[in-house]
Order: structure tokens, then C-alpha cells, then sequence
């Protein structure tokens, strides 16, 4: 998965679960559209954070799933 600053990215959720999906943008995701910083960051969509419960601070586990071709964020629970 190569995705690189400036590129647009998709930031959803997994199918009914609380886990966040970042893959690239396409014409016919239904995902919020944002774009890779400078700083290769992606900002999470403030509607889903409301709906995750996210804090700044908060940890999470990554992992990069090949089939997808995506990134997965799951929240650790402290």
C-alpha cells in the first residue's frame, strides 16, 4: 500500500465495528475524503470521533491489511 502526502485517503468505519479504515479514495467510497499532511498525517473526521469516544492521547494498535489494501486503527483499551 503506497500512499503518499497530498494523496486523498477514505477514513471510515469497518463494517459495523469500532475500528477505523484508512485506504485510498475512491470516486465510489461513501467514506469521508481527506488528504495526507505534508507530515504523512491524517486527520480523523471529527463526526467519528464523536462516535468512537476518541481523546487526544488515545493509543492505538495498527495494522495493514494486504486483501484490503488498508490501513486498520483499533483503539487500545487501557
Amino acid at each position: 500500500m503506497n500512499i503518499l502526502p497530498g494523496e486523498e485517503v477514505a477514513v471510515g468505519l469497518k463494517g459495523g465495528s469500532k475500528d477505523l479504515i484508512i485506504k485510498k479514495y475512491s470516486d465510489h467510497s461513501l467514506d469521508n475524503k481527506m488528504i495526507v499532511s505534508d507530515r504523512g498525517s491524517i486527520r480523523i473526521p471529527t463526526e467519528l470521533t464523536r462516535v468512537l469516544g476518541l481523546c487526544r492521547g488515545d493509543v492505538f494498535h495498527i495494522y495493514l491489511l494486504k486483501n484490503d489494501d488498508c490501513i486498520l486503527l483499533k483503539k487500545e483499551n487501557l
